[in-house]
């Protein structure tokens, strides 16, 4: 796993959360964090299991579904320049709201075929909010959600988001690769 903070440049990075944050910007609505199977995954720590809760999403590019990026991808080239990938496997934002309680979205794999996780494919999570959310790695580490923060691991690690209680939204992006 790696992490680096101040991963964009002050400019580009309050361009592009500006446009997530903004009225503008097309949110969809997902009854859950993640795909029913993988809801019923096992916690590999305990009192993690998974709980529902909703999110908003917006696809920017998923090779199972479409091809084509989504119009607001532009947006995505300061980050898509950084990273250079060998190729795209899916780029999505996630927009958690507040919760009275964390709330531990599901333990999976983002990119994976009948419940085994793709080999050779990279995660990167860029975090564009502060809050008290965080990722959650199987081994039990915990990634802060933090402002212009990457972290890249293993497709292969089992992973899950805790949503926030102390700020209105979390944002991440999620993206998938081959590097």
């Amino acid at each position: 796993m790696k992490i680096i903070d101040n991963f964009l440049d002050k400019e580009s990075f309050k361009k592009l959360q500006s446009t997530l944050l903004s009225d503008t910007f097309p949110w969809f609505y997902n009854p859950s964090k993640v795909v029913a199977k993988d809801q019923k995954r096992p916690s590999p720590i305990k009192g993690y299991e998974s709980e529902e809760s909703i999110q908003f999403t917006h696809i920017f590019f998923d090779n199972n579904l479409h091809y084509n990026w989504s119009n607001w991808a532009d947006h995505l080239k300061p980050i898509v320049d950084k990273i250079k990938p060998r190729a795209w496997a899916r780029v999505k934002a996630n927009m958690s709201p507040i919760n009275p309680k964390p709330f531990v979205g599901g333990w999976h794999y983002d990119k994976n075929y009948k419940d085994k996780p793709w080999a050779d494919t990279t995660t990167s999570i860029f975090y564009t909010t502060n809050n008290n959310g965080y990722t959650i790695l199987e081994n039990g580490e915990k990634i802060p959600s933090l402002e212009n923060r990457l972290v890249t691991f293993s497709n292969d690690v089992l992973h899950t988001g805790v949503s926030q209680t102390d700020e209105k939204v979390k944002i991440t992006l999620n993206l998938n690769y081959l590097k």
